[in-house]
């Protein structure tokens, strides 16, 4: 093959490649979800209730029984993130939802996580052989009662980040427990729970704020996918330019000959 025809032959191949990722051969990372439910079908099939009375009616898992009531989903993720939301009464009483336990004894969990809701705020707990020790809380400002969205976070270093309403405000590192079994649920009469979605990887990120706006000012998200394709591409360009300027180079230089 000429010398020519073989740069073109490169040149084309190279631009295949380019094709190739616009068209996504170069697939975006995608949050692993490993289990959901938001209810929308009224029933709670798949759940195991522990005590008390509980009803998916009204699409959310609602509790109907005025004492404590238990209810649980198996769930093995001990890394990852757990989104959902709640309701809680604003009533004083505490209320939990056991987000990655290994056991279930006389209905409370046991080796694992929780996050507590109370008329005044929230705290991330760990336990173990039944021993409850705070690893982070959070007071709410103005209470916590009605609807509150929850998206809790734990990275393999064991790295927990609470985010309440999109806010980041609880964050903890904890490694003592690494498996789970069971997701959970504590609640009274009339509240509930709903848009439950259980991945195993990290969904969520904090995002830096001025405190003066509270505008974003930290880099805004990135593409899923992006730094793959964005090295690829780069690295193609810098070939195909390479492969030009010697052309133009070789031409240039004079034939001794």
């Amino acid at each position: 093959m000429a010398p020519h025809q073989h740069g073109k032959t490169l040149i084309l191949f190279l631009g295949l490649g380019l094709l190739a990722l616009s068209l996504g051969i170069f697939p975006p990372a995608r949050a692993a979800t490993v289990w959901e439910d938001d209810f929308n079908d009224a029933d709670y099939n798949g759940w195991v209730v522990e005590t008390g009375s509980f009803t998916a009616a009204g699409n959310t898992l609602r509790c109907t029984s005025v004492a404590l009531s238990a209810i649980q989903h198996p769930s093995t993720v001990a890394s990852g993130t757990w989104s959902f939301d709640f309701v809680f009464t604003g009533a004083a009483h505490v209320s939990a939802v056991y987000f990655a336990i290994g056991v279930i004894s006389d209905i409370m969990g046991n080796q694992g996580y929780q996050i507590l809701f109370n008329n005044y705020g929230f705290s991330l707990q760990v336990i173990t052989d039944s021993a409850t020790d705070i690893l982070d809380s959070y007071t709410a400002p103005d209470g916590v009662q009605g609807r509150q969205h929850i998206d809790i976070t734990r990275d393999t270093g064991g790295l927990f980040r609470v985010y309440i309403n999109g806010t980041l405000q609880m964050d903890a590192t904890n490694t003592e427990h690494n498996t789970a079994n069971y997701f959970l649920i504590h609640r009274f009469q009339d509240e509930s729970i709903d848009n439950i979605v259980v991945s195993n990887t990290v969904d969520v990120t904090p995002t830096t704020t001025d405190p003066g706006t509270g505008n974003p000012t930290g880099p805004p998200p990135g593409i899923p996918g992006f730094p793959t394709a964005a090295i690829a591409i780069g690295l193609i360009i810098s070939v195909i330019l390479a492969l030009i300027i010697r052309k133009r180079q070789s031409s240039l230089t004079p034939n001794p000959h």
